[in-house]
């Protein structure tokens, strides 16, 4: 996984600000109501995503959640 995340932003001369979840590094980021990996494939279309996050900043919320 390391290779898609810091070792990509160090490859980019970016790894001041990408490459991490940490505070004041950039993010996009979703957060789903369950484990994608874990379920039925059945039930991928009933997946409801909770947050979204883009550049670190939130975009969207889910009011349901």
């Amino acid at each position: 996984m390391i290779a898609y995340t810091a070792t990509a932003a160090y490859a980019g001369f970016q790894e001041d600000r990408l490459g991490r979840i940490a505070p004041g590094m950039l993010a996009d980021i979703v957060l789903l109501d369950r484990d994608l990996l874990a379920i039925d494939p059945a039930d991928l279309l009933r997946t409801r995503v909770l947050r979204t996050f883009v550049d670190g900043q939130e975009r969207h919320t889910d009011p349901a959640a």
